[in-house]
C-alpha cells in the first residue's frame, strides 16, 4: 500500500528527464527509502536493517533462503564518478545485509550515535545501497528510463548535522556522483547517479512536516511552541516550531536511544531473575509482550519493563529540559509533545513511555500534552510529503 495513499498511474509511466525521486531516512537501526512522482504516487516503502558487513572472504557456500531480493543482498558497490576524492568507495566494496547477513556468523558494522552520520562510512553504505534498491524498485514500478537515471534524494540527518551548511555541503560532496551496484546473486547491476540537487533536512523536521500536512499541528496550535522528541534506536533528536515555524537553531541531538531502554531491561531481568543479560532481539519481543521465557517458563516482566521505562523515561526527560534552557524557551509555553520513533511503541497492559514522561513533566509544566505519533515512518512520510512539495 502506498504511504500517501495514493498509487502509480499509467499516464506517470514516463521517467521525466532520467530523474528518478525517493525519499530516504538513514537511521540508526534501519534505512528507509521510498521512491514517488511529482502528482504524489508513491511506490512500496523499503525497510532495510541499517546493518552490514563488508566481505573480506568467500561465502559462495551460503545458500539464499529464497529468490526475493532481500535474501540475496549480496553487493558490489563502485563509486565510478570521474575526478572525485572518493571517502569511502575508493575501490570496490563488496557488503552483505538483509537476509543473507543474519545467516553468517559475523562483525557487523552499526551506525553509532557518538559520531556524526555525515563521517560515518556506514551512513554512505546504506544510502548507496538503498539507492540501488530504489532503482530497482523504479524499474519494476515505472520501467526503465531512457538511459542512466538520475537519482535526486530526499533525505534526513540529524539535527547537528543539519545546523551547517558547510556539513551538508561536505555530505553531498561525499555522496554525490556515478555508482554501479552488482547484486552478484541476483545476475544483475544498476548504474546511477545521485544528483548533487539532492535536499537534506533534519530527521525532527520531517516528523514537524508530517505533522503539519497531516493536520495534527493546527491552527489551534498558532500561538504556541510544539516540540518534536523523536527517539530512535540510538539517539534523540528534539526540535521546537512556534507559531507553526521551525526553529531551526533549536535543532538538537543527545546520544540516548532505544538501545538505552533495551540495555535497562536487560540489566533488570538478569537481577530479578539472576541470568545472563539476554539478547536485544529477545529484550525487544519482550516488550511488545509483557512477557519473557526463561527455559520453559513464561515470566510477567510488567513491573521490570515499567521500572526500565520510568529510567529511561527520567533520562530523556533531563535532556529536554537541557534543550529547552538552551534554546530560552519555558516548559509551560510548550502546548505539546509530540513523540515519534518505535521507542514508543506501546504494549497492551504496560504502562506506556509516553504517560511516564507525561507524569515526569507535571512538577515542571501542568500544560503540556504529550501526543504520540501514530504512523510507522513518519520521517520517510514527511520526507515524501516534502519532496513532492519541492518538485
Amino acid at each position: 500500500m502506498s504511504i500517501l495513499d495514493t498509487a502509480f498511474k499509467a499516464s506517470d509511466k514516463a521517467c521525466e528527464d532520467n530523474i528518478v525521486l525517493a525519499a530516504m531516512d538513514i537511521g540508526s537501526t534501519q534505512t528507509r527509502t521510498c521512491i514517488y512522482i511529482k502528482t504524489g504516487g508513491t511506490g512500496d516503502p523499503i525497510l532495510l536493517d541499517s546493518n552490514y558487513e563488508i566481505l573480506s572472504r568467500d561465502i559462495d557456500h551460503i545458500s539464499s533462503s529464497s529468490d526475493a531480493v532481500i535474501s540475496n543482498l549480496e553487493m558490489i558497490i563502485d563509486d565510478v564518478t570521474e575526478g572525485k576524492d572518493k571517502f569511502v568507495f575508493k575501490e570496490s566494496t563488496h557488503i552483505l545485509k538483509g537476509d543473507l547477513l543474519s545467516n553468517v556468523t559475523t562483525s557487523r558494522q552499526i551506525t553509532a550515535s557518538s559520531v556524526s552520520k555525515v563521517d560515518q562510512e556506514a551512513t554512505y553504505i546504506n544510502a548507496v545501497a538503498n539507492t540501488a534498491l530504489a532503482v530497482l524498485d523504479w524499474y519494476s514500478n515505472i520501467g526503465a528510463p531512457k538511459g542512466e537515471p538520475v537519482v535526486k534524494l530526499e533525505i534526513s540527518l540529524p539535527p547537528e548535522d543539519t545546523k551547517f551548511k558547510s556539513r551538508l555541503n561536505l555530505f553531498m560532496q561525499r555522496l554525490a556522483g556515478s555508482y554501479k551496484v552488482a547484486f552478484p546473486r541476483l545476475n544483475t547491476a544498476v548504474t546511477f547517479s545521485i544528483s548533487k540537487e539532492s535536499n537534506v533536512i533534519s530527521e525532527p523536521e520531517a516528523v514537524s512536516v508530517f505533522l503539519t500536512a497531516t493536520k495534527k499541528i493546527t491552527d489551534d496550535d498558532a500561538d504556541s511552541v510544539i516540540c518534536v522528541l523523536d527517539i530512535g534506536g540510538r539517539s534523540t533528536g528534539i526540535t521546537f516550531l512556534d507559531n507553526k515555524v521551525l526553529l531551526a537553531d533549536s535543532c538538537v541531538t543527545v546520544p540516548v536511544g532505544g538501545s538505552r531502554l533495551l540495555s535497562l531491561l536487560g540489566r533488570n531481568i538478569a537481577s530479578e531473575f539472576n541470568i545472563q543479560e539476554p539478547t536485544s532481539a529477545r529484550l525487544m519481543k519482550a516488550l511488545t509482550t509483557g512477557k519473557f521465557k526463561i527455559g520453559a517458563k513464561a515470566l510477567d516482566i510488567t513491573q521490570a519493563i515499567t521500572d526500565a521505562k520510568k529510567e529511561f523515561a527520567n533520562i530523556v526527560f533531563s535532556e529536554l529540559l537541557g534543550a529547552i534552557d538552551l534554546n530560552g524557551i519555558q516548559m509551560q509555553n510548550i502546548a505539546k509533545v509530540f513523540c515519534s520513533g518505535r521507542t514508543f511503541a506501546d504494549a497492551e497492559g504496560i504502562t506506556s513511555l509516553r504517560d511516564i514522561l507525561a507524569d515526569a513533566c507535571k512538577n515542571t509544566s501542568e500544560y503540556t500534552e504529550f501526543c504520540k505519533v501514530d504512523a510507522d515512518t513518519p520521517i520517510l512520510t514527511g520526507l515524501l510529503y516534502h519532496g513532492i512539495m519541492y518538485a
